[in-house]
């Protein structure tokens, strides 16, 4: 989503762009599956401004919608609760929260005044100086253990999939100037928009690259698998950090594949449940527990989908297909799952960006190195939700970047 951003920007302010996409398809991990009819990374919030852009530029706008999925926190004691929102209200009377430390969720308001300069969700390095506390040990400082279990914890497992252990606090602030989004979904879903871009794009389909590098004269020249060699005057990439920096060992400053290196994912399972065609009551259902975080979606026909990541998925990743779909099928059952359902599954490796304390000062180091190289001429650019957030809305904001930043530079 990140290289389809950038290249819809460009290709619209005249550029000749050409896209290589490694997959048969358009896409990447929100290309609809042909057993899941409710894609939990397609999902974005009524309040993710460069996705509602997007589709109005898209000429999609009218597709969207508010979903008719609630978000739901499956409870310790195996109850669905409410997941409650950001205001301290809320909380108050919220199952598991403490009536003087839902109080205390007033000060929230207070520090993302204060803070609020330093959140630019466009430019995700600006919250350096944030970056020095991990949400959980922010949360019980400032708000009490019973706001952390019983709310922030089943909130960032229901948008970002992360450990608020490790998660930076800036990762909760971002996420709360966000609060009160509707989860909203694309009527038709995301497969037509990716076959209208596909005829308005130069798109290369199976086409995986395999080198970039670049001459005297700052021509690109781009290998690919099948022998091929493309020139360009400029490339960005829009791949996981891991494959951008195999990409670009040729190219890349020591600095820059230091940062490349070492951006932490965390492997993630998807199980996308076939469904019986029952009418089910559509929910989706957030768990958190020792074994990791897992992100649950069924819609009203019985389809469902589950993102896993943490040390279930570590612990079966290298099984068979029917082993891992046995071993979560075998857990207490929760109401997302009709008992007659199949299971298809999906690894994603790399999977999911993780944010942890210091990671948003890497990006700050990263992208003065990007500002230092870009002054010199050089034209490579980098994208992906690695570099903002690990959603739709911010992977499409770094494309939106790179675009951005690459026709500044063409105009100089």
């Amino acid at each position: 989503m990140a290289g389809l951003g950038a290249a819809w920007r460009l290709s619209r302010a005249g550029g000749q762009v050409q896209v290589i996409e490694r997959s048969a398809q358009l896409g990447g991990r929100v290309r609809s599956s042909a057993g899941a009819q409710a894609a939990v990374a397609g999902w974005f919030g009524s309040r993710d401004r460069q996705v509602s852009d997007w589709l109005a530029e898209l000429s999609q706008d009218g597709e969207a919608r508010e979903a008719s999925i609630p978000f739901a926190a499956y409870s310790r004691n195996g109850r669905l609760e409410p997941l409650a929102g950001f205001a301290w209200r809320a909380l108050l009377g919220a199952y598991g929260i403490r009536a003087h430390q839902a109080l205390r969720v007033s000060r929230l308001g207070r520090l993302l005044r204060r803070f609020g300069d330093n959140l630019d969700p466009d430019a995700p390095e600006c919250a350096a100086a944030q970056d020095d506390r991990s949400v959980a040990d922010f949360v019980r400082l400032y708000f009490g253990p019973s706001v952390l279990q019983s709310w922030v914890v089943p909130t960032l497992t229901a948008w970002d999939v992360y450990d608020p252990e490790n998660a930076s606090r800036v990762v909760l602030l971002r996420r709360a100037l966000r609060a009160g989004a509707a989860p909203v979904e694309l009527a038709s879903g995301w497969d037509p928009i990716f076959a209208a871009l596909q005829e308005k794009l130069d798109v290369r389909t199976g086409a995986g690259a395999s080198g970039i590098e670049v001459d005297a004269a700052g021509r690109w020249k781009v290998s690919l698998e099948d022998g091929a060699t493309l020139e360009a005057d400029a490339v960005v990439v829009a791949t996981p950090a891991p494959r951008a920096l195999s990409l670009l060992e040729s190219v890349a400053t020591p600095a820059e594949r230091d940062f490349l290196g070492t951006v932490p994912y965390a492997r993630s399972l998807v199980l996308h449940g076939r469904g019986s065609g029952k009418a089910l009551p559509a929910v989706r259902v957030c768990v958190a527990d020792r074994d990791g975080a897992f992100s649950i979606v069924r819609n009203a026909s019985g389809g469902s989908a589950l993102l896993a990541a943490g040390p279930w998925v570590e612990a079966n990743w290298d099984a068979p297909d029917d082993v891992v779909a046995k071993a979560w099928l075998a857990r207490p059952a929760p109401p997302w799952r009709d008992p007659e359902d199949g299971v298809e599954l999906e690894r994603i490796d790399p999977g999911i960006p993780q944010f942890g304390v210091g990671q948003f000062r890497a990006l700050a180091r990263f992208r003065a190195v990007q500002c230092d190289r870009r002054s010199t001429g050089r034209a490579l650019y980098f994208a992906g939700d690695y570099l903002a957030e690990a959603s739709l809305e911010g992977a499409l904001a770094s494309g939106f970047r790179a675009a951005a930043d690459l026709l500044s530079d063409a105009r100089a």
